[in-house]
């Protein structure tokens, strides 16, 4: 998962920097794959593993496998597909980011908290008090 992750942040930075899709059928294999991974470690550790986190990433990678198999049949469709960047609007961006912000911050909450779960179900409060 961690080669995936790193994967999926240079091809992220790719796809930035050029303004399309880059390698889209190696995309939509990763996507599959990282959601079959992410399904195993949930059967695999299910008392630590944040079913929110889950959902989010499995809706994360949904989205981007979606849209690789969508460019991927355009292409296949239309041999003279463009190959040049597409401009982007700075409000689609920012609706990007903002539901990307709705979807990921509760994840990262909940997952935080599975990972804590002691064995008999608590979560340890850390205090500050009393130094």
């Amino acid at each position: 998962m961690v080669i995936l992750g790193l994967a999926s942040l240079a091809w992220g930075a790719a796809a930035l920097s050029t303004g399309r899709l880059v390698v889209p059928r190696t995309v939509l294999a990763g996507a599959l794959g990282a959601l079959a991974l992410t399904a195993a470690l949930m059967f695999a550790a299910p008392a630590h593993t944040s079913i929110v986190g889950v959902a989010a990433a499995s809706l994360l990678l949904v989205v981007v496998g979606a849209s690789a198999a969508l460019h991927v049949r355009r292409t296949a469709r239309d041999s003279r597909a463009p190959r040049t960047a597409q401009p982007m609007s700075v409000v689609g961006l920012l609706v990007a980011a903002a539901v990307i912000a709705v979807v990921v911050t509760p994840a990262l909450g909940a997952t935080q908290n599975a990972v804590l779960l002691r064995d008999d179900g608590t979560v340890p409060v850390i205090s500050h008090e009393g130094h």
